[in-house]
C-alpha cells in the first residue's frame, strides 16, 4: 500500500502534462547515476498506473512485503562489493547491533547517517542492517529517505522507488541540489512557454511545489516517529518502541574530482539541510562512512546524541576526516560545502 497525506500545495491543479515535466526534470538529475551503475538502473517513463509512487502526491511509502532472503538476494545483485563488506562490518560488531536494538526497545530511535558516494549507498546500508537486526514486524520499525528522482529509475523490474519499500517505510525528498535547482529553472521555463502560447493557462510554483514535498515528507517523519506535537505527550506516556532511520546525511551525492588514474583527487560533501538537522535531534546518531571501490570502505563511527547544529558539525567532521584518511588523501583533499 502507499500512502497519501494530507495536501499543503492544490495538487489537482497539475495535469498530466505537469506531472510529466516534473517527472523528466526530476529524470535528468538521474542520468549520471544511470551511467555509472553497470546496468543496474535504466530510466522508466512516467506511468503512475504501472509505478504509483510517481505519484507527486506521495510523500511516504508504504513496505512492501518482503522476506530478508530477498533483500539480501537484491542487494548482493546491486552491490557485489560494497553490500558484503557492510554485511561484514555489522557481523563484526554484534554488540552494537544488540545494544541498537535493546535500546530501541527501551523506545530510543536510531538514525543511521552515510556518506553519499553513489545513489544506492544510504539503501545498502539499511538493507544489511534489517538483516543484522532483524526482529518481529521489522518492516514497521525501519524506514529510508530517498530523493524523489530515484522515482524515475527502474531496477529489477519495477521503479527503483518500490524496490526500496522492501527495506520498510520510504520517505520521497526533493533534495536542495544544483541539480534540483537546475530542475526548477527547466521547469519555469516550460510554464513561461505555455504561458506565452496560451495566456490563460495556469502556472505551477515549483519552489511552493518543493517546499511542501519537503515540509509534508518532514511531518510524515515525525508521525511515523511518533514525535510530532500531538503524538509526543501520548508516547511518552505508555511504553513506545524506537525505530530505524536511515538517511544520507548530505542529500547530494558527494562532488569527486578523479585524477588520471580514475583516483578520487578531490571530495566535496554536501550541506547538511535544516530539515534533517530538525528530525536527528529526536533520537541517537550513527555516523558512517561508505566508499564503493575494489576494497570498500566501511567504517562505522561513535553513537552520538546530536541536538544543535554543533553536534551535526561534529558528525560531518568525522566522516571528512575519517574518509580523507580512508582513501589516503591530504586532510585538505576532503571538504564540506560553506
Amino acid at each position: 500500500m502507499i500512502r497519501e497525506a494530507f495536501h499543503s500545495f492544490d495538487y489537482e491543479s497539475l495535469n498530466y502534462q505537469d506531472r510529466k515535466d516534473i517527472h523528466d526534470a526530476l529524470a535528468e538529475t538521474t542520468l549520471k547515476h544511470i551511467s555509472s551503475s553497470d546496468g543496474l538502473f535504466t530510466a522508466v517513463p512516467f506511468d503512475v498506473a504501472a509505478n504509483p509512487s510517481q505519484r507527486i502526491e506521495y510523500t511516504h511509502l508504504s513496505p512492501a512485503p518482503t522476506t530478508f532472503e530477498e533483500i539480501d538476494l537484491l542487494a548482493s545483485v546491486a552491490s557485489p562489493r560494497l553490500y558484503p563488506a557492510i554485511k561484514e562490518a555489522l557481523e563484526k560488531q554484534k554488540a552494537f547491533t544488540s545494544v541498537a536494538e535493546q535500546r530501541r526497545k527501551e523506545g530510543k530511535h536510531l538514525f543511521s547517517l552515510t556518506t553519499h558516494q553513489q545513489m544506492v549507498d544510504i539503501a545498502l546500508y539499511d538493507a544489511a542492517w534489517v538483516g543484522a537486526t532483524q526482529h518481529e514486524k521489522w518492516e514497521k520499525d525501519n524506514g529510508l529517505i530517498i530523493s524523489r528522482g530515484v522515482t524515475t529509475v527502474q531496477a529489477f523490474g519495477i521503479a527503483a522507488s518500490e524496490v526500496t519499500q522492501k527495506l520498510g517505510n520510504v520517505f520521497l525528498s526533493f533534495p536542495r541540489t544544483k541539480t534540483i535547482m537546475e530542475l526548477t529553472d527547466s521547469f519555469k521555463k516550460t510554464q513561461a512557454e505555455k504561458k506565452a502560447q496560451h495566456l490563460a493557462a495556469p502556472t505551477i510554483d515549483i519552489d511552493e511545489l518543493i517546499k511542501a514535498n519537503n515540509h509534508k515528507m518532514r511531518s510524515e517523519i515525525k508521525e511515523w516517529l511518533e514525535v510530532s506535537p500531538h503524538q509526543l505527550a501520548r508516547r511518552m506516556g505508555r511504553h513506545a518502541l524506537g525505530r530505524y532511520l536511515h538517511v544520507a546525511f548530505t542529500g547530494s551525492t558527494d562532488k569527486v574530482t578523479y585524477g588520471d588514474n580514475h583516483e578520487p583527487e578531490r571530495i566535496v560533501m554536501g550541506k547538511v539541510s535544516n530539515g534533517t538537522a530538525d528530525i536527528i535531534k529526536h533520537g541517537l546518531v550513527v555516523p558512517i562512512v561508505l566508499w564503493d571501490r575494489d576494497d570498500p570502505i566501511v567504517e562505522i563511527g561513535e553513537v552520538l546524541e546530536v541536538t544543535d547544529r554543533t553536534g551535526l558539525q561534529k558528525v560531518q567532521e568525522w566522516q571528512r576526516s575519517t574518509l580523507a584518511k580512508k582513501l589516503g588523501l591530504p586532510d585538505t583533499a576532503v571538504v564540506t560545502e560553506q
